[in-house]
């Protein structure tokens, strides 16, 4: 089990084999996510399951077993959360199942700021990269690749029947930016000794967020599978890479005004004309570098001391050591067109109300006597809004709307001034 003061929660993936050790496991959990593999419920009885899961203080998104052919139930995954963690639709997907019975996701608001995708997969038994898992595979690739490039954490907890060797032969992982935790402890007792085929991979986001080492919880009441756990951390830890020590870009657009004067290239083109060895190229090649730096520095009026951050690609490649720091990843919401269209909406009504309200307004005093002035303020206000009009019924956005929004909305002035006018908008 894993207990340190810096660590605020835990994130579990476990294979429970059926739907009896998962109720036993959730009645003592302390986990407050767990990926729940091979629950083997089939649909007509999920519901139960899932009341029997609540009860213990648990919810989440549950994807059904599949059917055999000798009558069994075979997969079922779930992805639960403690009843306080919201957990929503996964981004970019009406559906929470990516596939039937054996990979679902869903948005767990907790642990980081804009929370984590998680994934819950279950591959097929002593198959290893078959082409049936190679397609779950691939599945699983091309949605967290989806989410990488609508920047969001995930988390991808599973029992993948296979080694991460045999599962990232091609290197996939590292390609969707991603790495894998494992634990050193064996998680199932029924392979052979040393196999670990559970364990979970996670977004590159998250390396400074979670404890650096998966714990086998070896004392669940689970057979032939042991849960894995990873901490989620408090705070960002210090993590610590090498990269290459090399300058600043230079500068691309020149600033107005006259530039210095251009590098002496007729003292360094002599030495370029004359390389004839490996040591004579390495020189030129250093010169030659020293004299681009120069020169676009020089064109960009970056001068004297100001010149430190861009020098330096001369001489042996160098490296330095540099700290990681974590932030959370930077997004648009990536909102549905539909979606779109009815905020788009909400501001054209929100036009509509102001127009009608103010030449109601303007009706009332001009019965009474008014000047040209306020004529003619009324009469532009009407041509701002035939204007206004027009560009609303010429919008794409309309085509999601219902009918009865796009006739109130295209209809300009008729639409207001009738009783509960200002109810419909």
């Amino acid at each position: 089990m894993m207990a340190s003061s810096s660590i605020k929660g835990k994130w579990v993936t476990a294979n429970f084999s059926s739907q009896g050790p998962l109720v036993s496991y959730l009645a003592l959990a302390g986990a407050d996510v767990l990926a729940v593999q091979e629950h083997r419920t089939l649909a007509d009885g999920l519901a139960t399951l899932q009341g029997k899961a609540a009860d213990a203080g648990y919810k989440g998104v549950w994807g059904a077993a599949l059917p055999t052919e000798k009558g069994d139930a075979s997969g079922g995954v779930a992805l639960l959360a403690k009843s306080h963690i919201c957990v929503t639709a996964p981004p970019g997907r009406d559906s929470h199942i990516l596939e039937e019975g054996r990979m679902v996701a869903g948005h767990v608001h907790y642990g980081v700021a804009g929370g984590v995708v998680m994934v819950s997969v279950y591959m097929r038994t002593g198959e290893g990269m078959s082409p049936e898992n190679l397609a779950t595979t691939w599945k699983l690739c091309e949605y967290l690749m989806e989410l990488n490039s609508k920047g969001y954490s995930w988390a991808v907890g599973g029992d993948f029947n296979m080694e991460l060797d045999v599962l990232n032969a091609v290197e996939w992982v590292q390609r969707v930016k991603g790495f894998a935790l494992i634990p050193e402890a064996t998680t199932c007792r029924k392979t052979l000794p040393g196999t670990k085929i559970d364990f979970w991979l996670l977004s590159r986001v998250l390396l400074t967020r979670v404890h650096p080492k998966a714990v086998t919880d070896e004392g669940a009441p689970t057979y032939p599978h042991r849960p894995v756990e990873v901490g989620l951390l408090e705070a960002p830890r210090e993590v610590w890479c090498r990269v290459y020590d090399a300058p600043r870009d230079l500068p691309r657009q020149p600033p107005p005004g006259c530039a210095n004067f251009p590098w002496h290239w007729e003292l360094v083109q002599p030495c370029l004309d004359g390389v004839d060895s490996v040591e004579g190229l390495n020189v030129a090649w250093d010169m030659m570098m020293e004299g681009v730096e120069q020169e676009v520095l020089m064109r960009h009026d970056v001068v004297g001391p100001a010149q430190r951050p861009y020098l330096g690609r001369q001489g042996e490649l160098r490296t330095k050591w540099r700290k990681i720091q974590w932030k959370p990843p930077h997004r648009r919401p990536q909102r549905d067109p539909r979606v779109r269209a009815w905020i788009t909406a909400g501001h054209w009504a929100k036009r509509y109300l102001e127009v009608g309200r103010y030449l109601i307004r303007q009706m009332g005093l001009l019965q009474g006597g008014s000047s040209t002035a306020q004529v003619h303020k009324v009469v532009k206000t009407l041509d701002d809004f035939e204007l206004f009009v027009v560009h609303v019924c010429r919008n794409p956005s309309l085509q999601y709307l219902d009918l009865r929004v796009r006739k109130l909305l295209g209809g300009g002035l008729q639409g207001i001034g009738h009783e509960e006018w200002e109810e419909d908008f």
